[in-house]
C-alpha cells in the first residue's frame, strides 16, 4: 500500500523541480533562437510567406497574377496563420526513465523534460498549435506561458500508453522522448497506425553513459527498476557483448522504423549538451528568429 506521506514527498519533490527545468529551458530557448538564421519573415500571423500552387477550394483573391504569369502556373499567396503546425508531445516516465548512473548527472527523466519543455517555447514562439499529452486518452494544448504543464505531468507512471491516433490531427507532428527499453512492437504499432494520417515525428532516444557503454563488474547484482527482477553478472565480458548486441539491434529496429514512417530518429547521451539536439531538430522544422 502507497503511504500517503510518499504521495506528498513525491509532490513536493515535482513542484521543486519544474521552476528549476522552466528556468532552464527559457535561457535553452533563447541560444538557440539566436544560433538559427530566420527562414521565415517574422511579425503578426497575417504577413506574407511564401507562394504555393493553385488547388481547387483556394481563394481566387490570393492569386498574385503576376507571378503565376512569369512562371506560367497560377500561384496564391500562402499567410503564415495558413501554416501552423500542430505538434504533439508525448514522454517516458517509466521507472527506467529515473535511472542515473552518477549522482552528478541528470536522469533521462529530466532531461526528457527539459527538451520537451525547450521545444514547446520554441514552437508556441513560431506560433505553432503545441499539446502535451498527460495519457493515452487525455492532452492538454499547451499555453503560451507554459502554465498548462505542471508538476502533474511529471508522476511515475507504471507502463508505456502512448496516445491514441484518434486524438491527434492528420499531417502533425510528434514527439516520442524516451530511452525506448521495452518491446519494439509497441513502437512499431504506433508508427504504423499514425503513418496512415500521415503524421511524422522524431523518437529521441535518452540514454545514460552506462546504458551505451556498459563497462560493469564481475559478480554485481543488477536490478530492473521496471520489474524489480535481479540478474548476477558471473562473467562481464560476455554479458557486455550481449548487452550491446541487443542494444545495437534495438537502435537499427528504431532506425527502420523511422525511415519506413517518414520519422526521425536521435539518440541523446544524458551526460552531453543537449542544444545540438535542439538545434537539429529547428533546423528541421522551420523556427523563426526573434
Amino acid at each position: 500500500m502507497i503511504k500517503i506521506s510518499d504521495l506528498f514527498k513525491a509532490s513536493d519533490e515535482y513542484a521543486s523541480l519544474l521552476p528549476k527545468i522552466m528556468f532552464e529551458s527559457s535561457i535553452l530557448s533563447r541560444n538557440i533562437i539566436e544560433g538559427l538564421h530566420a527562414s521565415r519573415i517574422s511579425g503578426k500571423g497575417e504577413d506574407f510567406w511564401q507562394f504555393k500552387e493553385y488547388r481547387q477550394g483556394d481563394r481566387l483573391s490570393s492569386i498574385d497574377w503576376r507571378k503565376s504569369a512569369a512562371l506560367n502556373k497560377v500561384l496564391v499567396k500562402q499567410k503564415e496563420n495558413e501554416t501552423a503546425k500542430t505538434i504533439y508531445f508525448y514522454f517516458d516516465k517509466t521507472r527506467s526513465m529515473f535511472f542515473k548512473s552518477k549522482k552528478n548527472l541528470q536522469s533521462k527523466h529530466y532531461i526528457a523534460i527539459l527538451l520537451l519543455v525547450t521545444l514547446s517555447r520554441l514552437f508556441l514562439k513560431n506560433r505553432e498549435n503545441v499539446f502535451h499529452f498527460k495519457s493515452d486518452k487525455s492532452m492538454i494544448k499547451c499555453s503560451n506561458d507554459l502554465s498548462s504543464f505542471n508538476e502533474s505531468f511529471l508522476f511515475e507512471e507504471n507502463s508505456i500508453n502512448y496516445p491514441s491516433k484518434s486524438l491527434m490531427a492528420n499531417n502533425s507532428i510528434c514527439f516520442i522522448i524516451s530511452d525506448f527499453l521495452y518491446d519494439i512492437k509497441i513502437v512499431k504499432n504506433f508508427l504504423i497506425n499514425l503513418k496512415q494520417n500521415n503524421i511524422s515525428g522524431f523518437l529521441i532516444q535518452i540514454l545514460d553513459p552506462l546504458e551505451i557503454d556498459f563497462n560493469i563488474k564481475e559478480n554485481l547484482i543488477l536490478n530492473d527498476l521496471e520489474t524489480n527482477a535481479k540478474l548476477k553478472v558471473d562473467e562481464s565480458n560476455k554479458f557486455k557483448d550481449f548487452y550491446s548486441k541487443k542494444l545495437k539491434d534495438l537502435q537499427n529496429n528504431l532506425i527502420d522504423l523511422s525511415k519506413h514512417s517518414n520519422w526521425s530518429y536521435i539518440l541523446h547521451d544524458t551526460s552531453k549538451k543537449i542544444k545540438p539536439i535542439l538545434l537539429e531538430i529547428c533546423k528541421n522544422i522551420t523556427i523563426k528568429k526573434k
